[in-house]
């Protein structure tokens, strides 16, 4: 069984932990409104915001394979849970399975764009990291 999954982090194509992506097949762009992202411990996560405010998360919308949810699970950790939630893709829009912040979690500022080196790449090679704002 194929599940859609929305991601902005780590798990973005770009990401430090895209590896773990195997027998995802991108599907494009997406957009998850209605959220916003914050520092959760180092790393980025996204909350509901207020319902005044005009909020967007921007992301990417892949097809996995059902066995794979249970390893992103694991990775994400007890900092996130997965929820479905509505994104908006191609166009339209659709339900898709999203990582957000536990409502108990620590968060942090609210970030700006992600990007970052890390230590010991070669100088030019980026990789994505979180900045603070």
């Amino acid at each position: 069984m194929i599940e859609l999954l929305f991601v902005y982090g780590s798990l973005h194509r770009r990401g430090s932990a895209h590896r773990l992506m195997r027998g995802a097949r991108l599907l494009g762009p997406a957009l998850l409104r209605g959220y916003t992202l914050a520092v959760l411990e180092g790393y980025p996560a996204a909350l509901p915001c207020r319902p005044q405010a005009c909020c967007v998360v921007e992301g990417e919308l892949y097809a996995v394979p059902a066995w794979l949810l249970p390893e992103l699970d694991r990775y994400e950790g007890p900092l996130y849970e997965r929820r479905m939630l509505t994104v908006e893709h191609g166009g339209g829009t659709a339900r898709a399975w999203v990582y957000v912040a536990r409502a108990r979690a620590a968060w942090g500022p609210l970030m700006a764009r992600w990007r970052g080196t890390e230590r010991g790449k070669r100088p030019g090679e980026v990789l994505l990291g979180y900045s603070r704002r």
